[in-house]
C-alpha cells in the first residue's frame, strides 16, 4: 500500500469513495458537492493534509486533516452557491438527508470551534473502501495523519 497527497485529477475518484463509504451529510448531498469539497481543501496545502491510500495502483481509501478547523470552516463557505443549494434540497426532497441530520452537523461544528483552543486541528473525513476494509488501511491513514500533525506542532 502506497501513501499520497490527493492531486486534482483524483477528485473524482475520492468523491466517489467518500459517497460510497463514508454516512454523513456531505456524502448524502452528493458527489458534485464533494468534489467542490475537495477543490477547496485541496487548495490550501498549508493548512489541510489530504492523502490517499493506493493498492495496486487503485484509490481504496483516504483521510484528510486540517490543522485549523476555524480557518477550514471559512474557507468552506466557499461551498455555498445556488448549485449546493439546490443539490441540498434535492437530497432533502428525496429523503436523502433530513433536516434533523443537517441541523445537528451544523449544531455539532459550531460546538467544536467555541470548545476547543484556536488552531484545532482535526480530521475532518477518513474512509476506506468495502472491499479493502480489516487490512489495515485506516489505521496507516491514521498513523500517517498523525506525524504529519505532530509536525505542525
Amino acid at each position: 500500500m502506497i501513501i499520497n497527497r490527493i492531486e486534482i485529477r483524483d477528485i473524482d475518484t475520492v468523491a466517489s469513495l467518500h459517497k460510497n463509504n463514508l454516512i454523513s451529510p456531505s456524502s448524502k448531498i452528493g458527489k458534485s458537492y464533494l468534489k467542490k469539497l475537495y477543490a477547496i481543501l485541496l487548495s490550501d496545502p498549508k493548512t489541510h493534509v489530504c492523502v490517499v491510500a493506493s493498492k495496486k495502483g487503485e484509490i481504496v481509501g483516504s483521510v484528510i486533516a486540517t490543522k485549523d478547523l476555524e480557518k477550514t470552516n471559512k474557507l468552506l463557505r466557499k461551498l455555498i452557491s445556488l448549485s449546493t443549494i439546490l443539490n441540498t434540497l434535492k437530497a432533502l426532497f428525496f429523503g436523502k438527508v433530513t433536516v434533523q441530520e443537517l441541523v445537528k452537523r451544523f449544531i455539532f461544528e459550531q460546538t467544536v470551534l467555541k470548545r476547543y483552543p484556536k488552531p484545532y486541528a482535526s480530521i475532518l473525513a477518513l474512509f476506506v473502501d468495502r472491499r479493502h476494509q480489516r487490512l489495515g488501511i485506516g489505521r496507516s491513514l491514521i498513523e500517517f495523519i498523525l506525524k504529519k500533525l505532530k509536525k505542525w506542532e
